[in-house]
């Protein structure tokens, strides 16, 4: 054994683990059952204290209403009433009223004495003098009733108030005094009261009982008045505790508990407030008294725990040598094993097996990838030289490639599919070699699994940017088959896209019954995959869609589209050249894929000479990138690729022309008005005066103008004719006929028509106005 402790490393830790958990779980049983006691004999304790306390203040609630009892029964005694009310009281009645009232304290044992206060006469009788009477006596330490009637503070009625006397003991409080006067409201200085001293000795001893019970004795006792004084029997200073009285006073409730102190100095404080009079009976117990039982418990306890520690140790290590026994055998036989004499970090038993199963396990994974690799490019051959070179292929070779078709006997039909990568460039560019790869397999495996839920098939890899798919397929209805052909194919295309992000355009070749032509119909297949081009991209291109395009050998646009087309483009409106261009691209789309780029490249030609005459004959030359344009054009791999790149191009040309347009409409506009600016004053001038200086026909002048200035040249030369006119009557003290006349104005019922529709004055009313108003 101690030859395991030494070199076993693992044996190590299982012994560590069960001692471990062995000591954990004592240490948290213990700690639960010790939490759980503590919790206990502070629950106990508190309500062996709560009983103690009600008890107590069930009988200063008794003493109170006896007391209450005694003072309303004196209060309302006729000579006690003579007592306090009358100023004159016969010498004989005083001392038989004296006399009643020593023998009422005498037979109540709870009364110290009593003492009453005539405001009437300012005399004091009371049981407590030697004499019973003192009038007008001067202040002595032997009144206790003399402070009270002197002071400005409220005397409480019918409340037991603690009082001092100068016979008590320091810190002992042995009276308490109860008043009764006749004022239902506060208490007015001067005025005749009643006030019995009550010994509090009754109290206390009571409390001194309580507080000698035995084991649940509540510890230090004491009682805290509403205004927060503290009155104690005085036995004990144990319970004078400022920190103690704070806190009591700051409480927020009637009854409870509170912890105070810290260490040694730390105790218990249990309180209940009274209900007649706002008491708090409070016991104080120290903290380790309370728990000194359950302390003990905690020594016998840890004496215990260490005890079963040591058997824990002693059981773990034969458990654990037994349960080792086996599992050393199996070491023994690993480290025979070569892999185990590498060099490897054996940190323990489990780390050693566990590397030599990772070398063991990586040397089978390497020799099982490369089986696989190679058995893998052997099938991507085979696969590959069926499609391109079927010929050659034996009858066993392809029953080895497609065993459904073997057993399927001289009935069978096969029809090629090409699945092609849409964007092939950017594919090459954005994707890893090893995305590439992935992404290759997954086209060949899930068109295998999707055609295989209706048709044996052999998908094949064709590299570079396709695959390829050997289908079975019944005979007869061609239509059909085609038709399920082109959902499962969507289906396919869908799944790409969603998973990888990849566009597939899909063409089948016509149906053959000898898997030897496989590799012609692979060809034509592939042949018609050139088609996405008319059909665009992610699009199943099928034998019937060949037969649709009707283009022929033709590929130059015929002269009168073109015609069209450069009309439209000269004219600048977007939505013609738009016209003529879905014109001349529904004609390319009948092409065959082959011309259809011949087709483009003349449109692009077209394109160039027409921008750049259309330019030449601007004020503006237009800025158009055509080399980027046909660049990108030859890069399309569908017509509506090229469609939305021509429209691009159209756009900008609309633009620039529009611009260039508006440039030079608006120099023809300037030039209009500063020739009216310049030639108002002429008679003559008139629309074809106008035209004749610009060069340009009357008539298209007159409908341009208009349709820009909303307008004619006309009423144009009439306004600035009349705003010159305004000036001149404002400015100058010209006739008004020769002021018609510097404006270029012959007839003066003309003149002053045009002037009052637009001034709303004649041209006299309109000088007046301004000169009225000017002085004005």
């Amino acid at each position: 054994m101690t030859g395991i402790f030494r070199s076993r490393t693992y044996f190590i830790r299982i012994l560590r683990t069960i001692a471990l958990v062995l000591v954990v779980f004592l240490l948290i049983l213990s700690s639960v059952l010790y939490a759980f006691s503590r919790k206990t004999a502070l629950e106990m304790q508190q309500e062996a204290s709560r009983k103690v306390l009600n008890q107590i203040n069930y009988n200063i609630d008794n003493l109170n209403e006896t007391v209450r009892s005694l003072m309303m029964t004196a209060f309302n005694d006729r000579d006690m009433t003579v007592l306090m009310n009358n100023q004159d009281i016969e010498v004989f009645d005083l001392y038989n009223k004296l006399y009643k009232l020593d023998l009422f304290v005498s037979s109540n044992p709870f009364i110290q004495s009593i003492w009453i206060y005539n405001g009437y006469n300012g005399c004091y009788y009371s049981t407590a003098l030697s004499s019973m009477v003192s009038c007008k006596e001067p202040d002595s330490a032997s009144n206790l009733l003399k402070p009270f009637i002197v002071s400005p503070n409220t005397l409480a009625k019918l409340t037991l108030l603690p009082i001092a006397p100068s016979f008590s003991e320091a810190g002992k409080q042995e009276l308490f005094a109860y008043f009764m006067y006749k004022n239902l409201d506060a208490y007015v200085p001067g005025s005749s009261v009643l006030m019995m001293s009550i010994k509090a000795k009754w109290l206390f001893d009571n409390i001194r009982t309580l507080n000698e019970l035995g084991d649940n004795a509540p510890g230090d006792l004491f009682i805290m008045d509403a205004d927060g004084k503290v009155f104690s029997p005085g036995e004990s200073g144990a319970a004078r505790d400022e920190g103690i009285y704070s806190a009591l006073r700051t409480a927020s409730t009637s009854s409870g508990y509170l912890m105070t102190g810290q260490g040694k100095d730390k105790k218990i404080v249990t309180y209940m407030a009274s209900k007649f009079n706002g008491w708090k009976v409070v016991s104080v117990q120290p903290y380790d008294q309370v728990f000194g039982k359950v302390n003990q418990l905690l020594t016998v306890m840890v004496v215990i725990l260490g005890i079963f520690i040591v058997l824990a140790f002693v059981v773990s290590s034969l458990a654990t040598v037994r349960l080792y026994r086996p599992f050393g055998k199996l070491m023994s036989q690993i480290q025979r094993l070569p892999e185990a004499q590498m060099e490897l970090p054996p940190k323990d038993e489990l780390s050693l097996m566990s590397a030599v199963y990772d070398r063991i396990v990586e040397k089978m994974n390497r020799l099982q990838a490369d089986q696989n690799v190679n058995q893998h490019i052997w099938q991507s051959y085979r696969l590959r030289r069926l499609m391109t070179d079927s010929a050659v292929t034996t009858e066993a070779e392809f029953a080895e490639c497609m065993p459904a078709a073997a057993s399927a006997g001289e009935g069978r039909q096969f029809i090629v599919a090409v699945l092609k990568l849409d964007d092939y460039g950017r594919f090459a560019q954005t994707r890893s070699e090893r995305e590439q790869k992935l992404c290759r397999f997954a086209v060949t495996n899930i068109a295998g699994e999707l055609y295989g839920e209706q048709f044996p098939n052999v998908p094949a890899d064709m590299k570079n940017d396709h695959a390829a798919v050997l289908l079975m397929v019944p005979p007869g209805n061609t239509e059909q088959t085609y038709a399920e052909l082109t959902r499962l194919t969507h289906l396919v295309m869908s799944t790409m896209d969603s998973y990888y992000n990849l566009s597939l355009t899909a063409a089948f070749s016509e149906p053959f019954g000898d898997y030897r032509h496989a590799a012609p119909s692979y060809e034509q297949a592939l042949a018609y995959s050139l088609y996405r081009m008319v059909y665009g991209k992610m699009s199943v291109i099928t034998p019937a869609h060949i037969a649709a395009c009707q283009g022929g050998d033709a590929y130059e646009i015929p002269y009168e589209l073109e015609k069209k087309l450069v009309d439209a483009i000269r004219s600048g409106e977007a939505a013609a050249m738009q016209a003529r261009m879905d014109a001349v691209f529904q004609y390319i789309a009948q092409l065959s894929p082959v011309n259809v780029d011949f087709a483009i490249l003349q449109l692009l030609v077209i394109l160039q000479h027409t921008v750049r005459d259309v330019s030449s004959n601007k004020l503006k030359n237009l800025t158009v990138d055509l080399r980027a344009y046909n660049r990108r054009m030859l890069e399309q791999e569908t017509l509506a690729d090229m469609r939305r790149l021509m429209d691009d191009l159209l756009r900008e040309v609309a633009g620039q022309m529009q611009e260039a347009a508006k440039g030079k409409n608006e120099y023809l506009i300037e030039a209009v008005k500063e020739i009216v600016e310049n030639n108002y004053a002429d008679e003559n001038l008139s629309l074809q005066f106008v035209a004749s200086a610009l060069r340009m026909s009357a008539a298209y002048l007159g409908r341009f103008f208009r349709s820009s200035q909303g307008q004619s040249v006309a009423d144009y030369i009439n306004e600035v004719r009349l705003t010159k006119a305004q000036e001149m009557l404002s400015a100058g003290s010209d006739s008004i006929a020769a002021i018609m006349k510097n404006v270029g104005f012959t007839n003066e019922s003309n003149f002053f028509k045009h002037f009052k529709k637009k001034t709303g004055a004649t041209p006299g009313e309109y000088r007046l106005r301004k000169v009225n108003g000017d002085s004005g």
